[in-house]
């Protein structure tokens, strides 16, 4: 299930943090209605500061939470899924 090298050595490319809000998306000049609403939710601003997790980790994980509330069920799980690959 772990996707071909050439994928898992590209993940950190895959993925953007803003670094004032901490919005996590593929693309982070583009926000949906959703990101807006989660991205100051206190428990998308805790996954993005857990400890125990990656950096890479964390920012597939809070974009899986926006795209599970912008109702992208199918996209949400691939974004976790790629955040458990980033933990190898």
């Amino acid at each position: 299930m772990r996707p071909a090298p050439m994928a898992r050595w590209t993940l950190a490319e895959q993925i953007q943090r803003c670094p004032e809000c901490g919005y996590c998306a593929k693309d982070i000049s583009v926000a949906c209605d959703a990101a807006r609403q989660v991205v100051h939710n206190e428990a998308y601003q805790a996954e993005l500061s857990r400890a125990d997790y990656p950096e890479l980790t964390r920012r597939y994980l809070c974009a899986s939470l926006i795209l599970s509330v912008a109702g992208d069920e199918a996209g949400a799980g691939r974004a976790a899924l790629m955040g458990a690959w980033a933990c190898r």
